[in-house]
């Protein structure tokens, strides 16, 4: 269970004009376009309780408040900037709680958005649950690092680089990265791929180096999501593979079938 409580968004217009050009006097050039400064603020209450099995999760319950705010800033047509902060309290724990920063500098068109900084999180890059467990959503809400995110009548993409600890003496660095592709093919069905990829070492300070690597490729059906009464359906291939765990004596390949469905009857 997941729920939004509050969201506030503001907008705050400036228009860029040239000096020394009076309010009567006409336009020189192409005409600029004004500098836009959105205000964002989220608090979000959230829960989520599991007593039973699932091969994806841990039994466990979680719950807590999230607070996030930042300003948007365009810097032009294409570019902006996001500074802000993040806070998470974790309810009936360690009353003390992290705040990290948001910062990014966002490049977007039409079609497609780069980010370099605090990345978009939303649905986990669309990765399915044998990828990412789903309560990353709540657990790792902030990641830093590289994102493309692309949108047209071709593809719908969401790659990403996250960069969750740095190399230093004694402990390893820490990166995940990957992401979520459809490809439309007919009707409301589409081709579908997935990758995930998690890197911990440092060979610089000899702490130990290992990888993993998860793929799947599959299809999607899934109705407008306008419609009350829709069906969804995924089914997946998928395989995994782990190097260089040392002294690790489990299997190190793996294989199998992801088939998810739901469905929701007309009211």
């Amino acid at each position: 269970m997941r729920f939004e409580g509050l969201r506030i968004s503001l907008v705050l217009l400036a228009s860029l004009a040239a000096p020394g050009l009076g309010l009567s006097q006409p336009a020189v050039g192409p005409a600029t376009a004004p500098a836009t400064i959105e205000w964002h603020t989220d608090l979000t209450l959230y829960g989520d309780n599991t007593e039973f099995f699932e091969p994806y999760r841990i039994r466990e319950t979680i719950l807590g408040q999230q607070f996030k705010t930042f300003l948007d800033a365009s810097t032009g047509g294409h570019t902006s900037f996001w500074a802000g902060l993040f806070a998470d309290h974790r309810a009936a724990q360690d009353t003390a709680f992290p705040v990290r920063p948001i910062l990014s500098f966002v490049y977007h068109t039409d079609t497609s958005k780069g980010i370099l900084g605090t990345l978009e999180t939303a649905n986990r890059h669309g990765l399915i649950e044998p990828m990412e467990v789903t309560t990353l959503e709540l657990t790792r809400p902030i990641e830093y690092g590289l994102q493309w995110i692309q949108k047209d009548d071709f593809i719908r993409l969401d790659s990403f680089l996250d960069w969750q600890q740095l190399l230093a003496p004694g402990t390893s660095e820490v990166f995940d990265y990957g992401g979520s592709a459809i490809m439309p093919l007919f009707g409301d069905l589409g081709l579908e791929a997935q990758l995930h990829g998690y890197h911990a070492g440092g060979a610089q300070y000899n702490v130990p180096v290992w990888n993993n690597l998860a793929a799947g490729l599959g299809f999607k059906w899934q109705a407008d999501p306008e419609v009350l009464g829709k069906t969804f359906l995924e089914v997946y291939g998928l395989t995994s593979k782990t190097t260089n765990l040392a002294g690790y004596l489990g299997p190190t390949e793996g294989y199998g079938l992801y088939v998810k469905e739901i469905g929701r009857a007309h009211v």
